[in-house]
């Protein structure tokens, strides 16, 4: 497929922002998409931190100070 305003071949980008601009141009799916992100983003919000992650923060934590007390 060629875009008809530059004659080059459309790439798979070229042909996803133009369905981005499709759904853009309808008000109630971009609302829609946004209410679901919402929904995710404040189930993901709650759940607790995993445990490995807060040792993998620790670790951090003490090479940064190490670092800077040399």
């Amino acid at each position: 497929m060629v875009d008809n305003d530059t004659k080059r071949p459309r790439t798979k980008a070229s042909e996803k922002n133009i369905k981005l601009m499709r759904i853009a141009s309808k008000p109630k799916a971009v609302d829609l998409i946004g209410e679901r992100l919402r929904q995710y983003y404040d189930e993901v919000a709650v759940q607790p931190v995993p445990d490995r992650f807060l040792s993998l923060l620790d670790q951090l934590d003490n090479a940064v100070a190490a670092k800077k007390s040399k």
